[in-house]
């Protein structure tokens, strides 16, 4: 009797094994799928962003530029209207400093991880 279990046992592994194996195989192969499209989707967001963020600097740049020039006018002397634009960038910069934890990395913090989750959910 159990000799017949034995050679039922191994008959059924000889049977189950290339499926075993060919489940896991893609089980891994979905995981790989599923780690390309993490990592295109975030490459692809990095990129956009970056993009947006070049142009918008440069904007930034010349419109601050320009406004410096015009206050100088205003002022009768340009380096007041660059001193009057360092100025006001140096209050943001303080403004920004003092508020940081709870009013920028908190929210953003907040955001993606409740993108992550929800694409987490919708895959599931």
């Amino acid at each position: 009797m159990n000799d017949e279990k034995k050679i039922e046992y191994d008959e059924l592994w000889e049977k189950w094994l290339p499926r075993i194996k060919e489940y896991t195989n893609n089980r891994i192969e979905l995981l790989k799928l599923s780690m390309v499209e993490v990592v295109a989707k975030a490459t692809a967001s990095a990129v956009s962003i970056l993009m947006l963020f070049t142009v918008f600097s440069a904007f930034f740049v010349f419109a601050s530029f320009a406004l410096a020039l015009y206050l100088g006018v205003i002022l009768g002397a340009y380096y007041l209207g660059f001193a009057v634009m360092a100025a006001f960038y140096l209050l943001l910069f303080l403004l920004i400093m003092a508020i940081r934890k709870n009013q920028i990395e908190k929210p953003i913090l907040n955001q993606t991880i409740k993108k992550l989750m929800e694409e987490h959910i919708d895959e599931n």
